[in-house]
């Protein structure tokens, strides 16, 4: 009766180490990333697993560019890199995203008042996921939501900490271009011709006063510590930002 009771017992401990052993590595992305893929499925909570995708991904060779200074289509001088070879990024669920020879990227598009939280346009390894992401959205020939997403799994890939690539995903979700639907039949030879300032056109009409009084700083430093401090998923970041467009809306 003794040997079956210590039996139980050296069981209901394992058990318990076990039990608790998962919920310990299942709450955190670090943890979780130093299990094996084969036990993730069993050890790991989804979204952690999800968040754990950009490991799949890869950049197919190195970004090989030259800087150049070009003139904006409204006149204003600006620093620009320039492809001197193809440049690729196969992302976790397979699809290549290539970006031609002798494109031209202005980097991470990173206002300057964040540039000592964040780095500048080409300071930091998320520069390489700026590239791939520059050319998608110029020629808008894929999903919007693929796009963006694909900056934030491949500035991961890259070794950008994750509270920068989610804060920086987070602040192209709040402000960066949205399409209808993709392009289809872009010529590839429009990359050269970037670097001849586009003609000059209308400025749009002023945009409506919001509704909140917050500025965009506010805002984008409200997203830094909320992101620092709770960790959340990109299904979570994805939510929170759609809150935050729904109540910028005009009067």
């Amino acid at each position: 009766m003794r040997l079956l009771s210590s039996a139980l017992t050296v069981l209901a401990v394992l058990g318990i180490a076990l039990f608790g052993g998962r919920l310990w590595i299942a709450q955190d992305t670090t943890r979780c990333a130093l299990v094996p893929d084969y036990l993730q499925a069993v050890l790991c909570r989804p979204d952690v697993i999800a968040s754990l995708a950009f490991k799949k991904g890869q950049f197919l060779g190195p970004l090989d560019v030259r800087f150049m200074s070009v003139v904006s289509g409204d006149g204003h001088p600006m620093e620009m890199i320039q492809l001197l070879r193809a440049f690729s990024y196969r992302d976790s669920s397979g699809v290549t995203w290539d970006v031609p020879e002798g494109f031209l990227s202005d980097g991470a598009s990173i206002p300057e008042q964040l540039w000592i939280a964040v780095g500048g346009p080409y300071s930091g390894p998320y520069r390489d996921a700026a590239v791939i992401h520059d050319y998608y959205c110029y020629t808008k020939e894929r999903k919007w939501e693929d796009v963006h997403n694909v900056f934030l799994e491949a500035s991961l890939n890259r070794g950008t900490p994750e509270w920068k690539a989610q804060y920086m995903y987070a602040g192209i979700l709040f402000k960066g271009p949205r399409w209808p639907s993709p392009r289809s039949g872009m010529r590839r030879g429009f990359a050269y011709a970037q670097a001849v300032p586009a003609p000059k056109q209308a400025s749009p009409p002023p945009s409506p006063p919001l509704s909140v009084g917050k500025s965009d700083q506010q805002i984008f430093e409200e997203l830094r510590v909320w992101i620092e401090k709770e960790k959340p998923s990109r299904d979570d970041i994805r939510k929170r930002v759609e809150e935050l467009r729904k109540e910028r809306t005009p009067r």
